[in-house]
C-alpha cells in the first residue's frame, strides 16, 4: 500500500514591515540608517539561508543584518540621513 505525500509546504512569506522596524531601529541606534524594504528583505534572505536564524536572539539577528549591510549596495541599503544638529553639527 503506497501511502499519499504530504503537500508541500507554502512558500513562507515576508516578514511584515512593521515586524522588521525593530531590527531597524536597532541598526539605527548604531549609526546604521536602512531603508525598512531592505531590512525586510535581509530578514527574509537570512530566514531562508539559515533556518535557525529565527531562533536567534534580537542581538544576534540585529548582528547578522549588520553582515549583510556591509557588503550591502548603499544605494538599496541605506535611507540617508544627517546627523543630529546637521552638517554643521550644531544642536538645533
Amino acid at each position: 500500500m503506497t501511502h499519499p505525500l504530504p503537500p508541500p509546504s507554502p512558500p513562507s512569506l515576508p516578514p511584515p514591515l512593521t515586524a522588521t522596524a525593530p531590527t531597524a531601529d536597532a541598526l539605527a541606534q548604531v549609526g546604521v540608517h536602512v531603508k525598512l524594504e531592505w531590512v525586510r528583505a535581509c530578514v527574509t534572505h537570512l530566514q531562508r539561508a539559515t533556518p535557525e536564524f529565527a531562533t536567534l536572539s534580537v542581538n544576534a539577528q540585529v548582528g547578522e543584518c549588520y553582515l549583510q549591510f556591509l557588503e550591502a549596495d548603499m544605494d538599496g541599503a541605506g535611507a540617508g540621513c544627517l546627523p543630529p544638529g546637521g552638517l554643521d553639527g550644531r544642536a538645533p
